[in-house]
């Protein structure tokens, strides 16, 4: 847990050999949710809504959530306090009217493959996922609850959102070229920081 430390426990003491990639690499296992979502998404068309609870019912399901909230959400302002001499100035710029992402974000994720451009991760759209939550009920897959901890916990691995690469809170444009698919932990452990002050290479 790095929560108000000053020492990452999953990126390490040392930033030269921190991806720069992705905020915080997810453990390579979480990728099974992906296939367990497909899985149950499967059984719940052919019928079988007991047997899709049950595979969502998996241990990973609470080791991914915590994960998110101790580690993933947290890794960009850790990455920032660590690498605080790469802060950019302030931006005093004009901003982009639109915000937000609905009207195109699914046209990035058809144009990523669905795949989250900073972690590598297959993801799902809100869309899909609602689907499984009207399907199954909100008490065996929640996804969009009022807290970290109400959700299911593979939402944060395979729930496909839209960044903006260049942040939106400093000037970047809600567009196709700085749009990029990624799934929620990348998405906030990114948040409003700058490629540059959070040591991450463009993703596009």
């Amino acid at each position: 847990m790095y929560r108000n430390k000053t020492l990452c426990s999953e990126l390490g003491e040392f930033p030269d050999k921190w991806s720069r990639h992705t905020p915080l690499p997810p453990p390579r296992h979480f990728a099974e949710a992906y296939e367990l979502t497909l899985a149950a998404m499967k059984l719940i068309k052919s019928g079988n809504r007991l047997l899709a609870i049950q595979a969502l019912q998996n241990p990973l399901e609470i080791e991914i959530k915590n994960w998110y909230i101790e580690h993933g959400q947290m890794s960009g302002d850790h990455r920032f306090r660590v690498l605080g001499g790469l802060a950019d100035s302030k931006y005093q710029g004009p901003l982009d009217p639109v915000k937000s992402v609905n009207k195109i974000e699914q046209k990035v994720y058809l144009r990523d493959s669905y795949k989250c451009k900073y972690c590598s991760n297959s993801v799902l759209s809100a869309q899909t996922l609602k689907q499984i939550e009207e399907a199954l009920g909100l008490e065996n897959f929640a996804v969009l609850a009022n807290s970290n901890k109400s959700r299911h916990g593979f939402i944060y691995t395979i729930r496909a959102t839209a960044d903006h690469v260049t942040p939106h809170n400093r000037g970047g444009l809600t567009s196709m070229d700085n749009l990029v698919t990624a799934c929620w932990s990348c998405n906030y452990g990114k948040g409003g920081y700058s490629l540059k002050e959070i040591a991450l290479d463009d993703p596009r």
